[in-house]
């Protein structure tokens, strides 16, 4: 038997039309990733607490398996019409997100409402390695981060749950990523707008978390399955500290005399076809800290992300 080589690795992800099953996922879903994690089967445990006359570990048995698949894409537009979805729009999607488009104008994507009238989108995900390993991942849904980190490319870091299938021996799929755009480096001409409260800041570090909380379900009655059980944004900012005449964002962090709330507004890219936006309409600024760059005075803030009217914590919109 020859060797796995960890390098000859990828994962497809293809929107499910039922949930759980394979919608025939083809060359053009492979997902142009990076840093890919998976661990094929994971879960809650019971343990077998006997009464015995002896020390030593106790078996435990999964009660609600599942897989998870983790990994890196770099966020960049569609980079062939303003009206294209991205190339990673249906892993958005998958991660609690609607797609609008709007014809001549842009893709944007907001967050889902999880009820009857606008349900939770699913995914199949399939992650192969070498022609020796492939791990299905039916009913798949899961959580996004957005990295903006100055001097490296933007990322989407992904972490999906999905349904336990057992893992089978197939060749390697082939890959067709060219329908995804080159992302280009956070800088100061490639990131025009980087906007806190109306005011430019200069950017150090930006995470902003969906934080879609994942549960699996197998229970009596009930198809087993990967739900959002819950959406709970948040995020860091770093940027540079401004003379506090200048701005004080202190005011923007008190609370204990009434919640200040800003407007988060990132906008990437310059040419058309490769433009991201992303605005957070309502955000609190939280438990300030001091820190240091290139002997510069840096202040980070958490992030509280809240909706305004409801399902509206966050946009991202391709130009």
């Amino acid at each position: 038997m020859g060797d796995l080589h960890w390098r000859r690795k990828i994962v497809a992800l293809k929107i499910e039309s039922t949930y759980g099953t394979d919608p025939t996922v083809a060359a053009t879903d492979a997902m142009l990733s990076s840093n890919m994690r998976v661990r094929p089967y994971v879960g809650p445990t019971a343990e077998r607490d006997y009464d015995r006359t002896y020390l030593g570990a106790r078996q435990q048995v999964n009660t609600a398996p599942h897989s998870e698949c983790a990994f890196d894409v770099e966020l960049a537009g569609s980079g062939s019409a303003v009206d294209d979805p991205p190339a990673w729009g249906e892993a958005l999607r998958a991660c609690g997100f609607n797609q609008t488009i709007g014809a001549a104008t842009d893709v944007a994507y907001t967050p889902v409402a999880g009820d009857a009238s606008d349900e939770f989108e699913s995914a199949y995900l399939e992650t192969s390695i070498d022609g020796g390993f492939e791990q299905p991942m039916p009913g798949s849904r899961g959580n996004v981060q957005f990295v903006l980190t100055p001097g490296d490319f933007p990322k989407m870091r992904y972490d999906f749950w999905g349904k336990y299938s057992a893992p089978i021996n197939a060749a390697l799929p082939a890959a067709d990523t060219t329908d995804y755009a080159d992302a280009i480096p956070v800088t100061d001409t490639n990131t025009p707008t980087c906007t806190l409260d109306g005011v430019g800041v200069v950017l150090h570090a930006l995470n902003l978390n969906i934080g879609n909380v994942l549960a699996s379900r197998d229970l009596p009655n009930i198809v087993e399955q990967i739900i959002i059980a819950d959406r709970v944004p948040s995020g860091t900012i770093t940027f540079e500290l401004p003379d506090i005449t200048t701005k004080d964002w202190f005011i923007e962090a008190r609370s204990d005399d009434g919640v200040v709330t800003s407007v988060l507004n990132i906008v990437h890219g310059t040419v058309a076809f490769n433009i991201v936006t992303l605005n957070c309409p309502v955000v609190q600024l939280t438990n300030p800290q001091f820190g240091e760059a290139d002997g510069i005075t840096t202040l980070q803030f958490d992030l509280i992300i809240l909706p305004s009217s409801g399902n509206d914590e966050i946009s991202i919109t391709t130009t």
